[in-house]
């Protein structure tokens, strides 16, 4: 079986800003954290037996329940060696374990902190760990990892027109199978979705119930039911608590678990230069986007997990401030994607499936908002200069620039 390299390893890991901070793997569950976690330990010649530590396990929480002192025994002589923390956040005052751990042994390892959705939630709920540690988060696989192209910092119309196009037999199969490793590396369409179905069940049967004290785990498989219809579109929460019959509050709190969980993500509208601009209802997006079975709204999530992983690593790599938003107002002109730079507009997206004509809409907010604007098209071998500010590039081309 083919072995896929996430690239959040080089600069988490490898090259990371602060070598002595731990660094916080977060991100969906069966995403890959534990894969780069221990491949950093073969990496460094290290023994899996000896240096990782899942709390899953019993007798990892009694070792550990009766003391650190033993860690001295795990040093080496001129280096650091990396432990792996994996599912430490399951246990009681895992914080202060942590933070024991940490302030005694600092410099003499470095530190792995692998978890999902629930480690991302505690390790928000206070500051304990304040200047110990850096959050990283693993996205499932692109097209631009599993084809190994490197990632490409200066983003503009020039150098995306140029980008070295992924093959289009990869961006068939990421797209009907996901980027989950699992689905991906069964390279079966019906097999991803067999797989979805199972990881939604772990989810709402596990994860679910250890992170929240929501009341129904069928209201939550309801509101999951009825979710991919709306990726796309501004998400109206009155609209949801009205298909499943509860409050809004709830029905607000269940979407926002989801966020938690690492199913969904959202972005949410810009609104600043933008006469009657919409600025209240988010875009939901899934990290498995070969959940949605519409096309138009798959190849739009698709678009969102490329630029959200981009952002990511430019953000973690300290290169850049950019974050992910979408333009629209109440006259319903709509672009898709707005990446902004230092809090300012800097460059549109718009996902089509097949139009090669210009949004009017993308055209009219590459105007008003003086940056460039590209057309992402799910058609191969279009890389087309409309203007100097303006392109239609095929996915394909974007999916090799973003790595």
């Amino acid at each position: 079986m083919r072995e896929l390299t996430h690239k959040v390893s080089k600069w988490s890991l490898i090259h990371p800003l602060f070598p002595k901070h731990m660094s916080f793997i977060l991100g969906p569950r069966q995403s890959g954290k534990t894969t780069v976690a221990l491949q950093q330990l073969k990496n460094e010649k290290q023994d899996k037996e000896t240096y990782y530590f899942n709390w899953d396990r019993q007798d990892i929480r009694r070792k550990f329940r009766d003391g650190i002192t033993w860690l001295s025994t795990l040093k080496r002589q001129n280096i650091r060696p990396f432990l792996v923390f994996d599912e430490i956040h399951k246990t009681r005052q895992w914080k202060r374990t942590l933070k024991s751990i940490y302030d005694q042994y600092r410099d003499d390892f470095r530190f792995i902190v692998t978890g999902s959705g629930r480690l991302d939630h505690y390790q928000r709920g206070g500051d304990s760990l304040a200047g110990r540690y850096d959050p990283y988060f693993l996205y499932p696989f692109t097209p631009g990892e599993i084809g190994e192209y490197p990632t490409q910092r200066n983003l503009s119309v020039e150098r995306l027109l140029d980008a070295a196009p992924v093959k289009a037999d990869l961006i068939d199969l990421w797209e009907q199978t996901g980027g989950f490793p699992e689905p991906f590396l069964s390279a079966s369409e019906a097999k991803a979705k067999s797989w979805w179905k199972q990881y939604q069940l772990r989810v709402t049967e596990e994860d679910l119930r250890d992170l929240t004290r929501l009341e129904s785990v069928d209201l939550m498989r309801e509101i999951m039911h009825i979710l991919p219809s709306r990726i796309g579109s501004p998400l109206s929460i009155q609209s949801v608590r009205q298909d499943v019959e509860t409050s809004f509050a709830t029905a607000k709190r269940y979407l926002h678990t989801l966020n938690q969980l690492f199913l969904t993500f959202e972005i949410s509208p810009y609104s600043k230069r933008i006469h009657r601009a919409v600025t209240k209802e988010k875009k939901i997006y899934y990290f498995h986007h070969a959940a949605v079975s519409e096309k138009g709204a798959r190849f739009e999530n698709m678009i969102a997990i490329l630029l959200n992983r981009w952002i990511s690593e430019m953000n973690e790599s300290a290169i850049g401030d950019y974050s992910l938003h979408y333009v629209r107002d109440q006259d319903r002109r709509e672009v898709d994607f707005l990446i902004t730079k230092n809090s300012k507009p800097f460059i549109l997206f718009e996902a089509k499936q097949t139009d090669t004509s210009l949004s009017p809409s993308l055209v009219h907010y590459s105007n008003k908002l003086n940056i460039p604007g590209v057309q992402v098209v799910r058609t191969p071998g279009i890389n087309l200069k409309r203007a100097p500010h303006l392109a239609i590039l095929s996915v394909h081309h974007l999916a090799g620039f973003l790595g």
